[in-house]
């Protein structure tokens, strides 16, 4: 992901003013055309032309820093873009960090940001409500990403949700933008984050209810089409939009604040939502607003909610286009909501649908079927889909000791428990639960050399004139845990050497065949040592032309630096590392009772000196 400088000087002409989008006291924010890396494509790691990566060429957003006091915020920022790969999360394209230059390279959103769009007087796009209730899913879908998908520790860092960290791309699709850094603005431009607290001179979030206040923030803005500082908020509220806009929810005046470009006047008096804009989808997005927005953190909502919320206000929107609400009272009171009439002709609809469509789909005995379950009072209430829906899914029948399950053709599938079992010798197996099983109880065999298992059954449920494979499911018992004490009594530790190299042969009752194992190097490192920080190609030499190399790790990489090919060490209870080395298939691979192993370690930099190595673990995969 490191650009070097030459390339961003020269396609910037060396950071001429007509590359300049914008300029302030933290840097500058250049726009330019730059070859750079194709994250979306994957190689693997040795080709024929090595350490060559792919590339493409696009436009592209460089952000130069200019103070020493951003070096801190700009790390930060890689580690936490290098980890978040999500659609409504700006991607980090690359970073520059030669001659004291701090440079970081983002995808170009090619229409700005989202206060581009408040409160501009000279900004001729007038965003519709379909478009500003769009912008807002895609900040809830990121914003529910990072609460979710992202360790704590990178959520704690250095992000905070405001219009101007809100980009909108060719398409506007929005993606949230600024982490570990503030966007640049103008020096004579004051920062709309009146919501967000400062940290040793760093804005930062603690928790996930702040973030969601400062998201509540965002959708007044989009709602009235002003910045959260606008003088007309901050005469009345030195806090801004915020509090004004939770206390006109409480005293039912809120709607005065909607943007004006959204509404139209009729009958001299009287304000009504213009022809493109639905009342009830304007009164579910007030709701949410007021409900990121109340002053119990613990009672605002998750980011998971309001992207369910906000996707509703939009399916009332974009699906009752043409209604029209005037807001007198008396016609309000007398005729049914918007949100009523769609779930009577949805119930309708569910109706219908279930007695032409469903219904012939269900096979002929299924209500013989549902009587032999052990809810079957339950089972005969539900509409058709749903029964449908359980059959395919599969459903216990005879006391728990069937499972029958209807295909998509309208065929049958029928599993029986193996309580149904005759076992010669009862001692050699016992029962128990587990969760991935449909059955009340599974059988555990205590020795699967010596299974002695009888079936004898008649298949009642069973489509005629198929023919029907029959299978044993089974599993494998949790692979044992490692112990904590001491493996072996001696172990060795390598010499300054580039080069090592494991040849050894395992006799064949040691493992299984036909069972894919992974082998684990077990080592430790010394505490002299200070190198062991590149990666080593590992090679089996007894399979060359078959196997590609891997590539491992003895000290954890920096995570731009590892890929799905790479393996990283990880820490066993034991207080050894491992790392894998091989995997392998022991099928037709026995020679003389003997499974040979021989692999070639290389350090691609150094030696290996201070390794101190325990031996190999093989495991099943």
């Amino acid at each position: 992901m490191e650009i070097p400088l030459t390339d961003i000087l020269s396609n910037t002409n060396n950071f001429a003013k007509t590359h300049l989008i914008r300029s302030g006291a933290n840097g500058e924010l250049y726009k330019a055309e730059l070859d750079h890396f194709d994250s979306k494509k994957f190689l693997s790691f040795e080709k024929k032309n090595e350490g060559e990566l792919p590339k493409k060429r696009s436009i592209v957003a460089i952000k130069r820093i200019l103070n020493k006091e951003g070096e801190k915020r700009f790390h930060a920022e890689i580690e936490m873009l290098s980890n978040c790969k999500h659609p409504n999360i700006v991607s980090l394209l690359g970073f520059c960090e030669e001659d004291g230059h701090m440079i970081l390279v983002y995808e170009h959103a090619s229409n700005g940001s989202l206060d581009d769009y408040l409160g501009s007087t000279c900004n001729l796009t007038n965003l519709t409500w379909v478009q500003r209730i769009k912008i807002c899913i895609d900040v809830a879908r990121g914003l529910n990403y990072l609460h979710q998908k992202v360790d704590v520790e990178l959520r704690m860092i250095l992000f905070y949700i405001k219009s101007g960290n809100i980009l909108l791309g060719e398409n506007w699709e929005a993606k949230i933008a600024g982490f570990g850094l503030s966007k640049i603005h103008p020096e004579d431009q004051q920062l709309n984050a009146l919501y967000t607290k400062e940290i040793a001179g760093i804005h930062v979030y603690l928790e996930n209810e702040t973030n969601i206040y400062s998201f509540g923030v965002v959708l007044f803005e989009v709602l009235s089409g002003r910045l959260a500082n606008d003088p007309i908020y901050t005469i009345e509220n030195s806090q801004g939009i915020g509090p004004i806009a939770r206390r006109r929810f409480n005293e039912a005046t809120v709607k005065d604040m909607i943007d004006p470009r959204l509404m139209e006047e009729i009958h001299g008096n009287f304000t009504t939502l213009n022809r493109g804009t639905n009342e009830d989808s304007m009164d579910a997005f007030l709701k949410i607003a007021y409900q990121c927005l109340t002053e119990t953190p613990t009672h605002r909502l998750t980011p998971e909610v309001i992207v369910r919320k906000l996707e509703e206000a939009l399916y009332i929107q974009e699906n009752i286009k043409d209604h029209l609400k005037f807001s007198f009272e008396d016609i309000k009171e007398a005729r049914p909501t918007t949100g009523e009439v769609l779930l009577q002709l949805k119930q309708a609809l569910e109706s219908q649908e279930d007695y032409e469509i469903w219904e012939p789909r269900l096979p002929n005995d299924y209500k013989e079927i549902i009587e032999m379950s052990n809810s079957r009072e339950i089972y005969l209430t539900e509409k058709k889909k749903a029964l449908y829906d359980i059959l395919s899914n599969g459903i216990l029948l005879q006391e728990g000791k069937t499972l029958l399950t209807l295909c998509d053709n309208g065929e049958r599938n029928e599993m029986i428990s193996a309580k149904t079992f005759s076992y010669i010798n009862p001692s050699l197996h016992r029962w128990c639960s587990i969760p991935e099983s449909r059955f009340q109880v599974v059988a555990e065999m205590l020795d699967i050399l010596n299974l002695k298992i009888k079936i004898n059954t008649r298949m009642q449920f069973l489509s005629p004139n198929v023919i029907y494979g029959v299978y044993l499911v089974f599993k494998f018992c949790d692979p044992r845990k490692i112990s904590s004490k001491p493996l072996f009594s001696e172990v060795i530790e390598l010499l300054p050497q580039q080069v090592f190299r494991i040849n050894c042969k395992i006799e064949n009752q040691m493992l299984s065949r036909d069972i894919e194992y992974v082998c684990y190097l077990v080592f430790k490192i010394s505490k002299k040592c200070h190198g062991l920080h590149c990666p080593v190609k590992v090679r089996d030499l007894l399979h060359w032309s078959d196997e590609e190399a891997e590539i491992l790790y003895f000290r954890t990489p920096r995570p731009w630096n590892l890929h799905d090919t790479n393996q990283a060490p990880k820490q066993r209870a034991d207080g050894w590392m491992e790392v894998k080395a091989w995997k392998l298939n022991l099928n037709h691979e026995f020679k003389d009772d003997h499974f040979h192993v021989n692999l070639r370690l290389i350090s691609y930099e150094g030696t290996m000196s201070g390794l101190i190595v325990c031996g190999l673990e093989f495991r099943p995969m």
